[in-house]
């Protein structure tokens, strides 16, 4: 079963953010869903739904997490059900 995470994600707007997550997604077994990403006064900002396999949730989380040290600022919250496919 999966479990859905919506993800806050702030950083200095630089290549490769969107790599270094869908890389955590990646190696926990889940995918990006839905996203919406935006580059604000040299800040990248986005907001994206993703699922991941549910034994694998927190570590994902954990590892989402790690990216800080990396100047990426992410805030995830584990949802209780599957993510809605996009109209």
């Amino acid at each position: 079963m999966n479990r859905s995470i919506v993800l806050t994600i702030i950083a200095k707007d630089a290549p490769g953010i969107v790599n270094a997550v869908s890389k955590v997604l990646f190696d926990h077994g889940g995918g990006w869903t839905q996203s919406s990403m935006s580059s604000l006064a040299g800040q990248f900002a986005g907001i994206l739904l993703a699922s991941v396999p549910a034994a694998s949730a927190q570590a994902c989380v954990e590892a989402l997490n790690g990216l800080e040290s990396n100047g990426i600022k992410v805030i995830a919250h584990v949802g209780d059900s599957l993510p809605e496919p996009p109209d």
